[in-house]
């Protein structure tokens, strides 16, 4: 079994384990909720976590999601250089037509046992202790209502 995910995001934020519980336990309601009106007509909806529960999502990201294999058609999640957009338009320059989608709602259809399917993929993560689920839940799920 790898090292506790916890014990490594205490240590990358230089907090105790105990104070990055505390933290996680309290992640899923530090966001704030607003609206923005989107180009085309209608809103949006904006979830924004807490400085604090930016912190735990960063180091998350940092420690477990960067080893993950991203899609090569994924241009928004690639570090390096230059506008994703302008990437993604380049690769779509030659065809007569192209269609923009914005899949309504997409994010809240991720579910944490989506995420761990990927985990189990990789060697490091294949198996996840319950307290680091919990963890991970807290820190990357928005809990809106009663849902997560």
């Amino acid at each position: 079994m790898s090292l506790s995910i916890i014990k490594q995001v205490s240590d990358y934020l230089g907090y105790s384990k105990n104070e990055t519980v505390l933290l996680s336990h309290k992640a899923p309601r530090t966001y704030k909720h607003y609206r923005i009106n989107k180009k085309k007509g209608g809103t949006r909806t904006i979830h924004h976590p807490s400085r604090q529960t930016k912190s735990l999502q960063y180091a998350i990201i940092e420690i477990v999601l960067r080893e993950l294999k991203v899609s090569k058609y994924a241009l928004a999640y690639k570090r390096g250089k230059g506008s994703a957009t302008k990437k993604n338009a380049l690769l779509h320059a030659k065809y007569k037509y192209s269609v923009m989608v914005d899949f309504q709602d997409f994010f809240h259809s991720i579910k944490p046992r989506d995420l761990y399917s990927v985990l189990k993929k990789n060697d490091k993560w294949k198996t996840i202790s319950k307290e680091d689920k919990e963890f991970i839940e807290n820190c990357l799920f928005v809990k809106i209502g009663n849902k997560k």
